[in-house]
């Protein structure tokens, strides 16, 4: 009798139900959810016996928007995102692209990630694009689930700004920009012209395309670009990781248009 208690004891495990919505781990970026979106939080998951001034805070803003908060263990926590901070909102809205934007002569900057990979790239990328400005990136489809957990919390917050659109056929994509008078250039090792003096400015109308961490830019992708750029570096035997080439290529594509403002 006693064994038979002991397993029943064993497997009486309590099982947390996850709500609907996308998960979004980390104090940073919680604190953007709640600023940007805070009526499309679904629920607000808070490890148990945590309390700073960030839980406080959170809880307020939850109750304030009426959201359901639930105090849950680590371990639970961690099946979502090992780096949450104790901390993990879900939220039902994701930013969508305004695609009538697209057609303005106006000057913009988006992103093309030709099979990226690794989520932490992606929430870098989205970080710096946020703050440098990027109006959305695109992705293919078969890659549409870069955007986890992990990812909004290295986004710390830029997820929420800017918008992840996938496509079945980035190539496809790309000639349709072209007609849309935007000027696509590909971030490669092997571009003709550096970063430092390419011309950035005109057109204004810009899409820089990131290749894959290992492969880069694959062959249909690169025809169609207008023009390969490089990063010079001191090495040939080596290559910047996708998220820190792209902040040099962003923060150089802003450096120059703040020149002309």
């Amino acid at each position: 009798m006693r064994r038979n208690n002991h397993k029943k004891n064993n497997n009486n495990k309590v099982k947390v139900s996850r709500p609907h919505g996308r998960a979004v781990p980390g104090v940073h970026s919680v604190k953007e959810v709640f600023a940007v979106r805070p009526h499309k939080v679904v629920e607000l998951w808070i490890k148990e016996g945590q309390k700073n001034s960030d839980t406080d805070s959170f809880i307020e803003l939850a109750e304030y928007n009426q959201v359901k908060v639930k105090h849950v263990s680590f371990p639970v926590l961690n099946s979502i995102c090992d780096t949450h901070q104790g901390v993990v909102v879900f939220v039902d809205e994701s930013p969508e692209l305004a695609w009538n934007d697209l057609k303005k002569d106006e000057p913009s900057v988006y992103l093309c990630l030709d099979e990226i990979q690794d989520p932490h790239n992606l929430g870098a990328i989205l970080r710096t694009s946020w703050l440098l400005g990027v109006k959305g990136v695109f992705v293919s489809s078969a890659k549409s689930n870069l955007l986890t957990p992990s990812a909004c919390k290295v986004a710390c917050g830029g997820a929420e700004h800017v918008p992840v659109d996938s496509h079945t056929s980035l190539p496809n994509l790309l000639k349709e920009l072209q007609k849309m008078n935007f000027w696509i250039f590909g971030l490669d090792m092997g571009g003709e012209h550096d970063l430092w003096s390419q011309d950035l400015v005109y057109p204004e109308k810009i899409v820089w395309v990131i290749g894959n961490e290992g492969k880069g830019i694959r062959k249909p992708i690169k025809n169609i670009c207008d023009e390969i750029v490089h990063i010079k570096q001191t090495s040939a035997s080596a290559s910047f990781n996708a998220s820190v080439a792209t902040s040099m290529a962003l923060s150089e594509t802003f450096r120059r248009k703040s020149l002309e403002l």
